[in-house]
């Protein structure tokens, strides 16, 4: 007779989670949103009145589902969904610099800015949004429309060389 385990749990809640009812998955949500805020099993039975062992089938049918789901999203969705997050952090961190009088504040908010910002940069890179390669990003930007709705007569290479020189002058691309 083989033993109950964790893992045959999990096998049996995977081969049910498109089975799962809409009521059980918004009280999968609210757990795992209960447990994400810190709240402890005990604490969120409590508070559902369910009991604890509910509570622990909760979380991994949610976690369950919510690794489908990222599986079955396509990635530039997920990509794009986080640099918007990341984005709204940003210009949040950066009203609140603005509008608070504490100097200390102003530089602490201004400074975790500065690392969202860091950290959706290296997101693109990571993703291939921007080549890590500079050769790479000199060419795409080489070949942007210049805005003056006429094609470009310069070769690649004296588009790179343009950029190039650019670049050594210290002049921003825009």
């Amino acid at each position: 007779m083989l033993a109950y385990s964790p893992a045959m749990a999990a096998t049996e809640v995977a081969e049910s989670v498109d089975e799962i009812s809409p009521e059980r998955l918004e009280l999968a949500r609210k757990v795992f949103s209960e447990k994400c805020r810190g709240t402890t099993q005990e604490g969120i039975a409590e508070s559902l009145s369910i009991s604890r062992s509910t509570v622990c089938r909760l979380l991994v049918e949610y976690r369950l589902i919510y690794a489908k789901s990222l599986a079955e999203t396509p990635t530039l969705h997920l990509v794009s969904q986080e640099l918007a997050r990341l984005e709204e952090n940003e210009s949040h961190l950066r009203e609140k610099a603005a509008t608070t009088v504490s100097e200390r504040l102003h530089l602490g908010y201004l400074r975790l800015a500065h690392d969202v910002t860091k950290t959706r940069l290296n997101l693109l890179l990571e993703t291939g949004v921007i080549p890590k390669e500079p050769t790479k990003l000199l060419t795409l930007t080489g070949h942007l429309d210049s805005g003056r709705g006429e094609d470009d007569p310069r070769t690649d290479d004296e588009i790179m060389s343009d950029i190039m020189k650019l670049l050594a002058k210290g002049r921003r691309l825009t």
